[in-house]
């Protein structure tokens, strides 16, 4: 770690801070609540993980204090009191040389090796840190606060696209569900073909390259994020789900379906896909358009109606197939083309976003580094 500045003194991160001493005060993660007095802070992504009631575990923060996640590497800056979660944190305590914000930034750009679930807290307490003036520090809080509240927009504005088809889905179709629908209501077995059999792709060589989908490559948000290829003689035999391009993946096991796992099957490598079992298939017939069944699929009363069609014992509940005779209101071709189009914009404004915030987020990290350094300051 280098500096333009000779006044910038060096030291080392544990001779920097002060690790607060934590005793019994911590939330096992079984113990977490949806609700509660104080928040959780502890080593996931999530700033907060949960709630508690606990005042016996509230750290009472008077000047704001570093979260180090010791299995994660995951770094917080928290202003606010808290309780720790049991699972590996370190709490730390910058000293007067610092302002928090500062030395906050100042771990983030800090490299850390990758030992897995193993503690890294003893790679940051021996990594170098440098300590400029404060009224430096303050200058480069200042850059830098700009900076993430670029990106914290930019962010707020995806979530928003991300949310924006099912929001239009209803003020275009209303109710679909609904007895009450001007739709004819027809079941969706007879709208889509659910989970056609390969048999129709036996002729294929089992040395073709197709796409396979694990859950874990289709997000939340209704797209698949990943793509791996495999060749088709591999996976045909084995069970897995087949699909083909245009499908609907529908996620049928908990917690996958109440969270919105699901994808139309699009870009797939010589138009053939296979995947984990627990997605359901739902392919569009010639009077239904793909977005339409797919927004249909996703919708938030739709996903609790299939959360009433669940069996089986908790961690382990699946979607039966009895939900395809569910009744729903089918709108016009041409109204659902229409809809199509807007659906096809929205998604490509969705990819430009996420490439903005890709660009950001190294933006970021670069003037984070080069700030935090001396390198953009006098």
């Amino acid at each position: 770690m280098t500096s333009l500045h000779n006044d910038w003194i060096k030291t080392t991160v544990d001779l920097a801070s002060t690790p607060i001493k934590l005793g019994n005060k911590k939330i096992k993660q079984r113990d977490y609540q949806l609700t509660g007095t104080i928040p959780i802070v502890d080593q996931s992504k999530k700033m907060i993980g949960g709630y508690t009631d606990n005042v016996d575990c509230k750290i009472e923060v008077k000047k704001p204090v570093i979260v180090f996640g010791d299995h994660t590497r995951i770094i917080k800056y928290v202003d606010f009191d808290f309780a720790p979660g049991a699972d590996g944190i370190k709490i730390l305590e910058p000293s007067d040389d610092f302002l928090p914000k500062f030395f906050y930034y100042f771990l983030k750009v800090i490299p850390l090796p990758n030992k897995g679930y193993s503690r890294h807290y003893q790679y940051l307490a021996n990594s170098k840190i440098l300590i400029p003036p404060i009224p430096i520090q303050e200058k480069i809080i200042r850059i830098l606060d700009i900076a993430v509240e670029i990106l914290h927009d930019s962010i707020h504005v995806l979530s928003i696209l991300e949310k924006l088809s099912f929001s239009l889905f209803q003020q275009y179709f209303g109710d679909v569900l609904s007895s009450k629908t001007v739709y004819p209501r027809i079941p969706i077995n007879q709208i889509s073909e659910p989970n056609p059999n390969k048999s129709e792709i036996q002729q294929k060589s089992d040395n073709l390259l197709i796409t396979f989908l694990p859950m874990e490559f289709v997000s939340n948000q209704g797209r698949i994020i990943n793509y791996e290829n495999k060749k088709l003689g591999d996976v045909r035999k084995k069970g897995f789900t087949y699909f083909k391009e245009n499908d609907v993946l529908f996620a049928k096991i908990t917690p996958c379906m109440e969270n919105g796992k699901g994808a139309i099957a699009k870009n797939l490598k010589n138009g053939i896909g296979f995947g984990t079992t627990e997605f359901f298939v739902f392919r569009p017939k010639n009077d239904i358009v793909a977005e339409w069944l797919f927004c249909l699929l996703n919708l938030p009363h739709f996903r609790k109606f299939a959360e009433t069609k669940m069996v089986g014992t908790v961690g382990q509940k699946r979607v039966i197939k009895e939900f395809f005779d569910l009744k729903v209101g089918v709108p016009p071709l041409p109204l659902q083309k229409k809809f199509a189009i807007v659906y096809q914009n929205i998604e490509i404004l969705i990819q430009e976003k996420k490439q903005n915030l890709v660009n950001i987020d190294y933006f970021l990290k670069s003037l984070n580094r080069q700030t935090v350094t001396g390198n953009l300051v006098q």
